[in-house]
C-alpha cells in the first residue's frame, strides 16, 4: 500500500514502519523511526505518504466503506486506531497540523495519577489509560473464564500469553468473556483503578480535506503501480473509471503547525503552609476574643459590686440620718 513516504524532503521506507495487528483494520503500521525530528513547522518539514487502498481486495460483505484509519500518539504507546482513530477519506488528501500539549499532574495528596515508570517495567510499553483498561480487561478475562480473547492481538502480546492458556472460542468461554466486558464497562475504574498518567503528551488536530488525485493523476498513479506490479492487478486499475481509479489512493500530510507546545500542570490551589497559617490565625482570633470576653466579665462584675456597695452605704446614712 505504501506508493511514496517523505519525512521533511527526506525519503521513508517499508523498513521504517513497525507492523501492528488489530482485528477491526488487520494489518497497521506505525512510523516510528528515532531519526525523524521536526526541526521546523509546516507541511514540507512534516510525513508526507501516498498509499494505494488496493479496494479489490476489500472483503465484500465484510468491508463497509473506502479509506483507512489514522492515530497520531506519544512516541512508545501502543496506538489504538478503533478508539482513538481518525477516518481518512478514500481519493482525498488529508492536511493534518498537530500541536503539541503536555500535561503534568501533581498526584496525592491533591488527586490521582499513575507513574508511567512503573507500567513500562512491567510490560515493557508506555503507559496511557487506553493500555491500562485493555490490559486490565483481559487479565479479568483470563482470570474468570481461564482462556483469553483472540480478537486482541496487541494486548495479548503486551500480556505474553501462558503456552497452557487456550482461546476463547467455545460458547461457554465466550459468555463468560462477554460478562465480563459488560461488567468492566459498567465499572472500569472500580475494577482497575485506571487513572490518568502524571505526565503524558497529547496532540490538538486541525484537519482539513481536499479532492485528490485529479482524474489525470490518478491515472500518473496507475502507470507507476503498474510498471512495479504486472498482471491482474494492473488490468482491474486499467479497466477502471477516472472516478474509480481515484479512489484507490491516499494522500496524508501530518505536520507541526507551530514548533512551541503548550504545558498544562496541576498547581495547589491550597498549600499545606497556608492551611497551617490559617488555623493559627483563626485560633489566634478566638484566643484573643476569649481573653478579651473574661476582662469584661470580670470587669462587669466588679462594676456591679461597686454600684451595690455604692447603694449600700447610702442607704446606711439615710437611717442613721433619721434615728438621731
Amino acid at each position: 500500500m505504501l506508493i511514496q513516504c517523505a519525512f521533511a524532503g527526506r525519503m521513508c521506507f517499508q523498513s521504517d514502519f513497525v507492523l501492528t495487528q488489530w482485528s477491526t483494520y488487520g494489518n497497521c503500521y506505525t512510523l516510528q523511526y528515532p531519526e525523524f525530528v521536526s526541526r521546523r513547522s509546516g507541511p514540507a518539514d512534516g510525513i508526507e505518504l501516498i498509499l494505494y487502498l488496493e479496494t479489490d481486495e476489500y472483503i465484500r460483505g465484510i468491508s463497509t466503506g473506502k479509506g483507512a484509519h489514522v492515530v497520531i500518539h506519544e512516541q512508545e504507546t501502543v496506538p489504538f486506531p478503533t478508539e482513538e482513530g481518525i477516518a481518512i477519506v478514500a481519493g482525498t488528501q488529508s492536511i493534518i497540523g498537530i500541536r503539541q500539549v503536555e500535561i503534568s499532574r501533581m498526584g496525592e495528596p491533591y488527586g490521582r495519577c499513575t507513574d508511567v515508570k512503573v507500567f513500562k517495567e512491567k510490560y515493557g510499553v508506555k503507559y496511557t489509560r487506553m493500555v491500562c483498561q485493555k490490559t486490565c480487561e483481559q487479565n479479568l478475562i483470563r482470570q474468570s473464564c481461564g482462556c483469553y480473547d483472540e480478537l486482541q492481538e496487541e494486548v495479548n502480546v503486551i500480556l505474553k500469553n501462558p503456552l497452557n492458556l487456550r482461546p476463547c472460542r467455545t460458547r461457554k468461554d465466550k459468555k463468560c468473556a462477554n460478562a465480563i466486558e459488560l461488567k468492566f464497562g459498567e465499572a472500569s475504574s472500580a475494577m482497575c483503578g485506571c487513572d490518568s498518567p502524571c505526565s503524558e503528551k497529547k496532540y490538538d488536530k486541525t484537519i482539513t480535506l481536499r479532492q485528490w488525485p485529479s482524474p489525470s493523476f490518478a491515472i500518473l498513479m496507475r502507470e507507476i503501480i503498474c510498471k512495479e506490479r504486472e498482471g491482474t492487478q494492473c488490468v482491474r486499475l486499467r479497466n477502471k473509471t477516472s472516478t474509480e481509479l481515484s479512489q484507490e489512493f491516499i494522500k496524508l500530510n501530518v505536520f507541526f503547525e507551530d514548533l512551541n507546545y503548550e504545558h498544562l500542570s496541576e498547581e495547589a490551589d491550597y498549600e499545606l503552609s497556608q492551611y497551617i497559617s490559617d488555623i493559627g490565625g483563626t485560633i489566634g482570633l478566638w484566643v484573643g476574643l476569649s481573653l478579651l470576653g473574661v476582662v469584661e466579665v470580670f470587669k462587669l462584675l466588679a462594676d456591679v459590686i461597686i454600684y451595690l456597695v455604692g447603694r449600700l452605704r447610702k442607704a446606711n446614712r439615710q437611717n442613721s440620718y433619721t434615728i438621731h
